[in-house]
């Protein structure tokens, strides 16, 4: 069974409707509503809320690898059941700003977690072998433009751009085996190489999302639907068990691994949750995208940080039921 945070029925044919509501308000109880996150549009005490003072900065932890984490704030929750950790031995620490995510009804995991740094690549490449991960999701530009004057470092840059080129990020080897450019899209056939290991991962580099900037919805589900398919075409590959395939988790970074990682997240868990409902029962389905959220919030504070991205998330539902040919069936969304 699936809840929804509103306190009000959300059907299906009205969601532009119940946008329009929630982009528009701008007065709530004597308060102005905010871009971030926060409470409203709802009443002041409302479920939403929840969101925000469940995972507070009492679950992080001030990590003392400060060098290894560019967003003092955005550090991983304690906990082994997230907590993503390294087994390099040539490291003195074991630390990666990342989080295994995993939902409890679904057969996908994710690792969340913060673009690499200058001095944090070769961490990630490891943990990239250590995982066996054959997808990287990548969000966020090297560069994005603060304003007209300035650019802001966003990622480092942590793997070769050209066919056939090789670099060394310390004791690994990546090798750009081809390469397929779009207009926002570009996709990396990669080949990293440790001494003891050898992985080849699709890199997907996406530019079409600004940081806190506002995304078209069928970018989102096209850019989702291709690296599905494209690592169900991995999982099904005679050369690699598939045991072994399926459990390799899907990496997606932004620039601080929680925005957009988030958003891309929970849109892609509420698209396999959609896809294992039948079309008879579609119609009474209730959707729990605040508890999927606040889930990752357990999982990673601060998933999802902007009212944006959250309604980006019901958009999408929309526009992934229209595609797939369900919208009608799905006569209401309703919360309880």
């Amino acid at each position: 069974m699936f809840i929804d945070y509103y306190l009000e029925l959300i059907t299906v044919s009205n969601l532009n409707e119940t946008f329009d509501k929630v982009v528009n308000t701008t007065l709530v109880d004597g308060k102005y509503t905010i871009e971030r996150i926060w409470n409203g549009p709802l009443r002041s005490n409302t479920v939403y809320k929840v969101l925000i003072d469940g995972c507070t900065s009492s679950n992080l932890i001030d990590w003392p690898y400060v060098l290894s984490t560019a967003f003092k704030t955005m550090s991983p929750i304690i906990g082994k059941h997230t907590a993503v950790y390294l087994n390099d031995p040539n490291k003195m620490h074991d630390y990666i700003n990342a989080n295994l995510i995993k939902s409890s009804n679904l057969d996908i995991k994710y690792i969340a977690t913060q673009a690499p740094l200058s001095n944090t690549i070769e961490e990630f490449w490891w943990m990239i072998l250590q995982y066996k991960v054959t997808k990287i999701v990548m969000l966020t530009k090297f560069e994005e433009r603060l304003d007209s004057e300035r650019l802001i470092n966003k990622c480092a840059h942590y793997f070769p751009m050209d066919k056939q080129e090789h670099k060394m990020y310390g004791s690994i080897d990546v090798e750009v085996l081809d390469v397929q450019i779009q207009s926002e899209l570009e996709i990396r056939e990669l080949c990293v190489t440790s001494a003891l290991n050898v992985q080849h991962v699709t890199h997907y580099y996406f530019t079409a999302w600004p940081d806190f900037g506002i995304l078209d919805k069928q970018k989102l589900i096209d850019l989702i639907q291709m690296v599905n398919k494209s690592v169900t075409k991995t999982i099904n590959d005679s050369s690699t068990a598939s045991s072994e395939k399926i459990a390799a988790p899907l990496v997606v970074h932004c620039s601080a691994g929680v925005g957009r990682t988030g958003t891309y997240i929970a849109v892609d868990t509420v698209m396999h949750l959609l896809d294992k409902i039948s079309y008879d029962e579609l119609a009474n389905a209730k959707l729990d995208i605040m508890g999927i959220v606040y889930q990752l919030r357990l999982d990673r504070a601060r998933m999802v940080q902007t009212k944006d991205q959250y309604l980006l998330i019901y958009r999408c539902v929309e526009e992934y039921l229209a595609r797939t040919g369900r919208f009608d069936a799905c006569k209401q969304i309703r919360n309880i």
